[in-house]
């Protein structure tokens, strides 16, 4: 699309698959990733409390495939280690 009065039904072509020679061929490589979380609450009396969660998406660090870029023929990657800690208080 190039302007504002540019038709999204004509202006994206013709949509088609694209078979690969070889069965399976045209698949993503698979993937592997282990999310780990760590959770501890305290209590202050009877109606307050406080939770503090530790956790890390993708914990080693391995290159995961997000989606496959057709038009700059490049591999876009998934999230690296990516640590978070999160505290919540509770009344």
């Amino acid at each position: 699309l190039t302007g504002i009065n540019d038709s999204p039904i004509t202006a994206n072509g013709d949509i088609g698959i694209i078979y690969d020679e070889t069965r399976n061929g045209g698949r993503l490589p698979s993937y592997h990733r282990l999310d780990l979380s760590l959770k501890k609450t305290f209590s202050f009396g009877k109606y307050a409390g406080l939770d503090i969660t530790a956790s890390a998406t993708n914990a080693y660090d391995r290159r995961n495939i997000f989606y496959f870029d057709r038009v700059r023929y490049t591999r876009v990657d998934q999230l690296p280690l990516l640590p978070s800690l999160a505290i919540q208080f509770k009344f």
